[in-house]
């Protein structure tokens, strides 16, 4: 089940809801497993790590998977669906690509996007690490300001 099919908004699904679902039968055949740990849990509990909670990474089960066949397999999974392939076809040439050795089109999220993902899971603790950085930033340029200062007195 895709991320918008746990919400059940019947307005939200569509093919890449079916692009998530060849992602979780690419992961199986790729490690043996499925993308998430979701036995013998809750349905409410189940829906929320779907949504919420991303995939494991395939190159921690089978070392081999790291690179471009492990890109595939997750941008399949993404949790936004516009950061999915957008249609089994997408999918079925970035897999070709990579079997010919060709360049890929699906590419690891980036540092900008994951720290977006973090800060909206994590928004209290994200508000205090920009506090503290702020603080800690203010701290510098005042001090740095008085050093300054002190240094020109000195000279005078």
């Amino acid at each position: 089940m895709s991320p918008e099919q746990c919400e059940a908004d019947p307005h939200d699904i569509d093919t890449r809801s079916d692009v998530y679902t060849l992602g979780v039968v690419q992961y199986r055949l790729l490690s043996g497993r499925l993308p998430s740990d979701v036995g013998k849990k809750a349905y409410h509990e189940v829906t929320r790590i779907i949504r919420e909670d991303p995939p494991t990474r395939p190159s921690t089960i089978i070392r081999r998977l790291r690179g471009d066949a492990e890109t595939i397999a997750l941008k399949a999974l993404e949790k936004e669906r516009d950061r999915r392939y957008q249609s089994a076809v997408e999918l079925a040439q970035d897999i070709r690509r990579y079997l010919s050795g060709e360049a890929i089109v699906g590419r690891p999220p980036s540092i900008v996007y994951q720290i977006r993902v973090f800060a909206r899971r994590n928004r209290g603790l994200f508000a205090a690490l920009i506090v503290i950085f702020a603080v800690l930033a203010a701290g510098l340029v005042v001090s740095s300001g008085m050093y300054f200062r002190v240094e020109q007195a000195r000279q005078e």
